[in-house]
């Protein structure tokens, strides 16, 4: 279980953790598979690069404002949050993510966590696809969160994050205030 299930699950925000050894078609299908509304990432890891299929796969990335991706190739991918070095114009650096998130009353969240029960999905975990096409296994909010306590995934950081809907607040605004007040 991944350490951020927790915090986005209290909003009904679903987590789909993407391998970094995913290849851009890979990519590709994850994304728009679960419908992603906010994709957090870095620019690369050891040695993997991540922006430039991403850039292939939406190119909108240079020519929108952040928060308001329109991808025609994507078209539930909202905002991108980039982790390390100079976002793209459509992303936001972290600071400006949690900034964002500001605006966002508490009403707004606590009316988020009233509505998300125990039978709706927390995390989307896929298959590599390796031998045939990839797999997504759903796990719900009573299955995942108990697990979340033991976790001893690896860093965060390490793996690109792809967070579908629904997101009860408006849009995915409520994630960055969230991850601050979290």
């Amino acid at each position: 279980m991944d350490r951020r299930c927790p915090g986005t699950a209290k909003i009904g925000a679903i987590v789909a953790a993407i391998s970094t050894f995913s290849t851009a078609r890979e990519l590709a299908w994850f994304l728009e598979h679960c419908g992603a509304s906010a994709l957090i990432m870095l620019s690369a890891f050891r040695g993997r690069r991540f922006l430039e299929p991403l850039r292939a796969l939406c190119p909108e990335l240079d020519h929108c404002a952040s928060g308001a991706l329109r991808s025609s190739r994507l078209p539930a991918l909202r905002s991108v949050v980039m982790l390390d070095g100079p976002p793209p114009a459509a992303a936001f650096a972290p600071d400006a993510f949690l900034a964002h998130g500001e605006a966002v009353e508490m009403s707004a969240l606590a009316m988020a966590q009233a509505a998300v029960t125990p039978e709706d999905i927390c995390y989307i975990l896929y298959t590599s696809g390796s031998t045939a096409a990839p797999k997504g296994v759903s796990l719900p909010m009573d299955r995942s969160l108990p697990m979340a306590s033991r976790s001893v995934s690896g860093s965060i950081f390490a793996q690109p994050t792809a967070y579908g809907s629904p997101c009860r607040c408006s849009g995915h605004s409520a994630l960055p205030t969230l991850c601050r007040r979290s």
